[in-house]
This record gives structure tokens, C-alpha cells and sequence, in this order.
């Protein structure tokens, strides 16, 4: 059978008690790490909540900074810098406005140009300022009528002979559309508007094309005979004298032609 055992009771007592004694201590190390996690917890959030507040308060800084800077530079200030980044000159005899060729070179850029207007305008906080929906208005309205001008622009530019009936009707809408245009923006009418608007068509079908007789065709002239009489001034040879003139005045044959034309129409 089983051979009997012999147990010491008293050592019994004593492992349960070393037993009995390392939980406890276990017990205790896990109390105190949980209270230690616990207060470093509420080490930490008062420096979490402190770290957010310090990013709020320099990204406030930041947009206040950037704020004071915007609102120090006027308006008008603001688009001639944006009218430089495009290489677009002001022109200064013009009272600060923007020429004809200044206006040639902004009308490639037009939508991308009154996008970034607007965006100048609406950040604006002035309280003299339109409302957001009046800028973004009027901001569409500038845009559209800058997009028919360079329509119109170019087929009014179309040489004599060189238009087209497709031209006509292309140049019949545009201008319709510009008058449209013209009222809702309530800008006063100028002669040349209306030149534009009431007889550029009827020119253009008469002359099969007004191109070489617009203002830079006669501005073309006059600077050819300005250049011509500087030169000439001092010349005593006739002959020399004559034949130079011709080859200078070759260009404005066009020109020529289209006083001749009148002459007839005229008779």
C-alpha cells in the first residue's frame, strides 16, 4: 500500500504564512503603482491643457500679425502689387489707371486675377466695406465684361479684307452682351463706349474690316512721321530725301487706301 507521509504542521504554517505575506506585498505594490499612475495623470493635465494653450495662443498671434498687416496696407496698394506679380505696369499719367496695353496684357489673366481681387476684398474688415455677397457680385460682373472686351477686342482688330461673316456675328453678340453688362455694372457711358457699342459693327461691315484704322494704326503713323521729320531735317539731298520717305511710309499704305476709300464713299 501507499507508504505514509510525515508533514511537518509547523512548516506548513510557515510557507502559507510567507504566502499569505508576498501577496499582501503584491497587493500593495499594485495599490501604490495604480495610485502612482493615477497622480501622474494629474501631473500631466494641467501640462497638456498648458501645451494647447500656449499653440492656440501663437497661432492667435500668428493670424493677428498677419491681420495688422493686411489691414495696414490699403486696398489699392494691395492690387498694384498684385497687378506687379503679373508684370502689369500702373500707369502713372493715366492718374494710376490702367492703359490700353495694360488692359491687353491683364485680359489673359482675367479670371484668375479677379479671383485673387476678390479674395483681397472679402479679407478686408473695414467697416465701410461691401458684404461678401456684393463683392462677389460685382467681382463676376467686372470679370464677365473684361472677357467680352477681349472678344470684342479681337475682332475688331481683323485687317480690311480679313473679316469674316462668322467675325460679324461673333462681334453682333459680344456687343450685345456688353451693353447688358455695361447697365448692370451702372458705368457711365463714355464716347468711345459708345462708338463701340453703336457703330463699330456697322464700320467693320462697311470697310470688310477696321484693324489698320483704329487708334494704334494712327498712333503707328503719327510716330513714323515724327521719326521721319527728326531725320529729315537736316537733309538737302531731294532725291535721297524722297526716296527714304517712301521707304518709311510704306506701312501706312493701308492707311492711305482707307482716305482714298472715304473720299469715294464720300463723292
Amino acid at each position: 500500500m501507499f507508504p505514509q507521509l510525515h508533514v511537518d504542521i509547523g512548516l506548513v504554517n510557515n510557507v502559507l504564512e510567507n504566502y499569505y505575506d508576498l501577496l499582501q506585498e503584491k497587493l500593495d505594490v499594485e495599490w501604490r503603482f495604480d495610485q502612482l499612475v493615477a497622480e501622474q495623470k494629474q501631473i500631466e493635465k494641467p501640462v497638456q491643457s498648458g501645451k494647447r494653450e500656449v499653440t492656440n495662443k501663437k497661432a492667435a498671434l500668428k493670424e493677428a500679425t498677419t491681420r495688422k498687416q493686411k489691414v495696414e496696407k490699403p486696398i489699392h496698394v494691395e492690387i498694384e502689387l498684385l497687378l506687379n506679380e503679373y508684370n502689369i505696369p500702373v500707369a502713372a499719367y493715366h492718374g494710376g489707371k490702367l492703359n490700353g496695353v495694360e488692359c491687353q496684357l491683364l485680359m489673359p489673366y482675367t479670371s484668375a486675377f479677379f479671383s485673387e481681387i476678390q479674395a483681397i476684398l472679402l479679407y478686408s474688415h473695414k467697416p465701410e466695406r461691401c458684404t461678401d455677397s456684393a463683392i462677389e457680385h460685382e467681382s463676376e460682373l467686372c470679370q464677365e465684361i473684361l472677357i467680352v472686351l477681349d472678344t470684342i477686342c479681337s475682332k475688331l482688330c481683323k485687317k480690311t479684307r480679313q473679316a469674316m461673316e462668322e467675325d460679324y456675328n461673333v462681334l453682333e453678340v459680344s456687343i450685345a452682351n456688353l451693353s447688358f453688362l455695361w447697365l448692370q455694372a451702372n458705368l457711365s457711358l463714355t464716347p468711345k463706349l459708345h462708338s463701340t457699342l453703336g457703330h463699330s459693327l456697322d464700320h467693320m461691315k462697311h470697310f470688310n474690316g477696321i484693324g489698320d484704322m483704329l487708334a494704334d494704326a494712327v498712333e503707328c503713323i503719327h510716330q513714323i512721321a515724327t521719326t521721319i521729320e527728326a531725320r529729315v531735317s537736316q537733309m538737302k539731298n531731294i532725291s535721297a530725301l524722297k526716296q527714304m520717305c517712301i521707304q518709311k511710309w510704306r506701312p501706312c499704305k493701308t492707311a492711305g487706301r482707307f482716305g482714298r476709300q472715304q473720299k469715294i464713299h464720300s463723292s
